[in-house]
C-alpha cells in the first residue's frame, strides 16, 4: 500500500512540475546580420570589433563592406566602438538585420559647443559664424 502511494505521489509530482514549467523560447540563438557605418551611412567601418556584452566569448569583426554576422539570443546587447567615434549599443529584438551608425566624437561636449557658439554670437554682434 505504501508503495502504491509513493508511486502515485511521484507521478503527480512529475505532472505538476511539467505543467508549471515555463518554456523559454528566448533562449534560442539566432543568426543576425548587420552593418557598421558612420552616422550619415556613407562610410562603412572595416575590421571593427562587435562584442556581445552578455558573453565576451561571442565577438566578431566587420568585413570590408562593414558587414557582420553573429549568433545571439533575443535581449542580448551588442556593442561596437571605434577610435574617434562614440561607442554604440543595440539590444537584440525580433529583427535579423541591424544598422549600427557610429557618431563622430570630436572631443567636445554639447555644453561646450553651445557655450562657444554663444560667445561667438556676443562677439560678432548677435551673429555667429559656423565653423567649417
Amino acid at each position: 500500500m505504501k508503495k502504491n502511494i509513493y508511486i502515485l505521489f511521484l507521478f503527480f509530482s512529475f505532472l505538476f512540475s511539467c505543467s508549471t514549467q515555463k518554456l523559454n523560447n528566448d533562449a534560442v540563438t539566432k543568426k543576425v546580420k548587420g552593418t557598421v557605418s558612420d552616422d550619415i551611412g556613407i562610410l562603412p567601418f572595416v575590421q571593427i570589433l562587435v562584442i556581445n556584452k552578455n558573453t565576451t566569448v561571442r565577438k566578431t569583426l566587420t568585413d570590408w563592406d562593414g558587414n557582420f554576422e553573429m549568433e545571439v539570443k533575443k535581449g542580448e546587447i551588442l556593442e561596437t566602438s571605434c577610435v574617434g567615434f562614440y561607442s554604440e549599443q543595440i539590444i537584440i529584438t525580433d529583427s535579423n538585420e541591424y544598422k549600427i551608425k557610429l557618431k563622430w566624437n570630436d572631443g567636445t561636449s554639447d555644453k561646450k559647443r553651445q557655450r562657444d557658439l554663444k560667445r561667438l554670437a556676443r562677439k560678432n554682434g548677435g551673429f555667429y559664424i559656423v565653423p567649417d
